[in-house]
């Protein structure tokens, strides 16, 4: 959505996940209606989401968006190759790629101020 409707980059991926949430919602009342949810699995889960949730909320109004566009864009890399649809090129797959050690420090600084 931000790079074909030209939206900022937070309000994109905030969008995206309440569209996906919603639908989640939705389907989570037809599974649970036909007695596929096992509700003693069901409580862990729906707290680590709502946990996820509040941090991802918090880090979201601190995180810059050029941080969060590369942090997506190496998340989305790395599930095209896991999935067999990109060749891993040689500095990614070594682990000598200085923009992955810049991202890592940069989220790992983040982290630390959101949650201290």
């Amino acid at each position: 959505m931000d790079q074909s409707m030209h939206l900022p980059y937070k309000v994109s991926t905030t969008t995206s996940n309440f569209v996906i949430g919603i639908t989640a919602a939705a389907s989570a009342g037809v599974y649970f209606n036909q007695g596929y949810v096992e509700p003693g699995l069901t409580m862990p889960v729906m707290l680590g989401v709502l946990a996820g949730a509040l941090a991802g909320a918090r880090i979201l109004t601190v995180a810059r968006s050029q941080l969060l566009r590369l942090l997506f864009k190496r998340r989305r890399r790395r599930a095209r190759i896991a999935n067999g649809l990109q060749r891993p090129d040689a500095m990614a797959v070594s682990g000598h790629d200085p923009e992955r050690k810049a991202v890592f420090r940069a989220g790992e600084r983040l982290l630390g101020r959101v949650l201290c």
